[in-house]
């Protein structure tokens, strides 16, 4: 049977996304040469669109509704082992070899996963998200926000874990990426804010006792896991395996001890982990004075 055509239909901003927001766009593809699928985004919104050399006969299959463009373009690339970015002058690049291993091996499992039965009625975002961490085996770390209680109804059978988490990302007001080694999933307009950076005071170079904790936050770690513990004595667990000393900022210290931990990780990063600990809880990190400190994230 022939590849179903290819349909892009794009929502203007006053009906879906909101007066001021990115249009938003709905692409059904199935094996459908890339070039054409990145045209025809770029036709109807108007973004401008650099596709990079041997790209644009990548075929690609993908269905959402409603996605803003950002994220139509990043699920479009990695439906073709790609990236997209956009530059300082506003053009979106669409590029291959720029995933690190991590991310040519999630994006790998994502796409040979094919889940068996998805059921959910009635079921918040964050118990669906649970539910693909263990039925799936899905490395999944869910981001504050007011869609974590979103209620969602849905029906899959044999369905692969990346179409999955498109539709989930289109239900819900949500978008995913890759980040800290495995996917992040938050509020769509929220998640270019989720990356958590290591951020040296302004104006102070990294002396040698910086440099240690840099050191530390590139070894790999051995396989951990919590089941709902509290986030100090998750921090305190992952302080003790990295061979770092962690403080926290005062301003941060209540929601510090409002928040659980819960994850399950293996040979990822020492700086992937602590990143996972603390986007759930809202935390971000710097390093000063030889120490990891914990923080509110600046807004």
């Amino acid at each position: 049977m022939p590849p179903r055509p290819l349909l892009i239909l794009l929502l203007l901003p006053g009906l879906l996304a909101g007066a001021g927001q990115e249009p938003v766009v709905s692409v059904d593809a199935a094996e459908t040469p890339l070039g054409a699928a990145v045209e025809a985004v770029a036709r109807s919104s108007g973004v401008r669109i650099k596709l990079a050399a041997g790209l644009a006969e990548r075929k690609v299959t993908l269905k959402l509704a409603g996605a803003r463009v950002p994220d139509a373009l990043r699920y479009l690339a990695y439906a073709a082992d790609a990236t997209a970015s956009r530059d300082a002058e506003g053009v979106w690049q669409v590029a291959a070899g720029d995933l690190p291993e991590w991310g040519r091996g999630t994006l790998a499992a994502l796409k040979s996963k094919t889940i068996a039965v998805v059921d959910f009625t009635g079921t918040t975002l964050e118990e669906a998200v649970t539910y693909l961490r263990v039925v799936a085996d899905l490395d999944l770390t869910l981001d504050p926000g007011p869609s974590r209680e979103k209620a969602l109804s849905l029906r899959r059978e044999q369905v692969r874990a990346f179409d999955l988490l498109v539709e989930i990302a289109s239900l819900t007001g949500t978008a995913w990426d890759l980040r800290w080694e495995g996917v992040v999933l938050a509020d769509a307009q929220r998640l270019g804010e989720v990356p958590i950076d290591v951020a040296l005071p302004s104006g102070e170079e990294r002396d040698e006792r910086d440099e240690r904790v840099f050191r530390a936050l590139e070894r790999r770690m051995a396989p951990v896991e919590f089941q709902e513990e509290p986030l100090p004595a998750a921090l305190e667990a992952f302080a003790a395996l990295a061979g770092v000393s962690v403080a926290i900022d005062p301003p941060a210290m209540n929601r510090l001890e409002e928040a659980t931990a819960r994850l399950a990780a293996a040979d990822i990063s020492a700086q992937s982990l602590l990143a996972r600990l603390l986007a759930p809880a809202g935390l971000a990190y710097k390093v000063k004075g030889g120490s990891l400190v914990v923080i509110l994230p600046k807004r």
